[in-house]
């Protein structure tokens, strides 16, 4: 099939999805043939399509994000091309490009063996990394490619099974009169780690930015503890974040992560993703496979980790940061704050400093 199947009917995915996971979406009316496959564990050639994007999205609904065509600014002269990526020796994998009607990139198809469905989805997105990864390497104007979203394809029919894709920031942010923010202070930081981490498309950098927001917070923790001591407040600090043990066990996590109580424990017990992600590159493996670990089934778990662990660490910087604004930032403003009227608006700009060479930073 040349043409993908925009019509999926109904589908099924995990009961209240974290943004940022990796998941797989099943075709209600191909469930069957999914639950057959996985059971027989019968190791077969599965094909898999692949739509890519140089302007990835990750903010939309999931029934668009099954539908969304390859967005690339990569122009296919033949209709289609068939090429190889070699690792050495006698490891080589082809894959099928298909042009679209535009001329553009449709996806990219590429076979795999495998006994389970979600394996082959898996090995796929790894080959397919690292095809996308030369790509970026040889082309002249570099592409910043990224997967898009993953199609598994009957051995029967070739009609679409399911898809596998990153769960996307879904939703709309509606916005009425109201003055402005008041100054984020010792949060600034983690404002900007959060918008980093949920606009790049990356899990593995996603996972990252998690750990650099989390490792903040004793420092955060000691400063407010340290003004709460100074000006007398008598309002007691949040304490950590306890962990919802039902969302754990609806992601199907294991048991030993099901035990954990507090996100301080979580960041523990995930701390071998980070060391892996941050590290691997340090011990090149000549044959790569190190590669493969990290950008194979590895990619699903993490997903789902860094989008836990970042909406954890969310959660343990909001209630330190309302507890800030409530209880320490009044006395930190006390006669100094100005509150900006419109009619003045134009004392209210951007300045910039005399000198190039010369720090401006914000008082916080």
């Amino acid at each position: 099939m040349d043409q993908p199947n925009w019509n999926p009917e109904a589908l099924s995915f995990p009961v209240d999805p974290i943004p940022g996971a990796l998941i797989m979406v099943l075709r209600e009316c191909r469930v069957r043939e999914l639950t057959l496959l996985s059971f027989e564990k019968k190791r077969q050639a599965f094909q898999v399509r692949t739509f890519v994007t140089d302007n990835a999205k990750v903010n939309y609904r999931l029934d668009e994000a099954v539908k969304e065509p390859s967005s690339v600014q990569i122009e296919l002269l033949p209709e289609h091309l068939t090429i190889y990526n070699h690792y050495g020796r006698d490891k080589a994998v082809f894959f099928d490009l298909v042009r679209g009607p535009s001329g553009m990139l449709s996806h990219i198809l590429v076979h795999v063996s495998a006994a389970l469905p979600h394996v082959a989805l898996g090995y796929a997105r790894a080959a397919v990394n690292r095809l996308l990864d030369q790509f970026t390497a040889a082309s002249v104007n570099p592409h910043p490619l990224s997967i898009q979203r993953l199609e598994l394809l009957s051995p029967k029919d070739g009609d679409v099974i399911a898809y596998q894709l990153v769960i996307p920031f879904s939703g709309l942010t509606r916005i009425g009169s109201f003055g402005g923010f008041s100054p984020a202070g010792l949060f600034a930081g983690h404002h900007a780690i959060f918008r980093e981490a949920i606009s790049n498309p990356s899990p593995f950098y996603r996972l990252l930015l998690a750990y650099r927001a989390f490792e903040g917070i004793p420092i955060l923790r000691q400063r407010i503890a340290k003004a709460r001591e100074h000006y007398n407040i008598e309002e007691r600090m949040p304490k950590e974040t306890r962990l919802d043990k039902g969302e754990l066990g609806r992601m199907q996590l294991t048991p030993e992560v099901r035990s954990l109580e507090r996100v301080g424990q979580l960041f523990a017990y995930f701390g071998y993703l980070r060391d892996g992600i941050a590290h691997f590159l340090l011990k090149p493996d000549p044959s790569g496979e190190g590669h493969i670990y990290l950008s194979s089934v590895m990619v699903s778990t993490y997903s789902i980790a860094g989008a836990l662990l970042l909406k954890y660490v969310r959660i343990e910087s909001r209630q330190l940061e309302a507890y800030y604004r409530k209880c320490v930032r009044p006395h930190l403003d006390r006669g100094t704050l100005i509150l900006p009227m419109e009619q003045y608006r134009e004392r209210f700009v951007v300045v910039a400093p005399d000198e190039e060479s010369e720090l401006y930073e914000e008082e916080i």
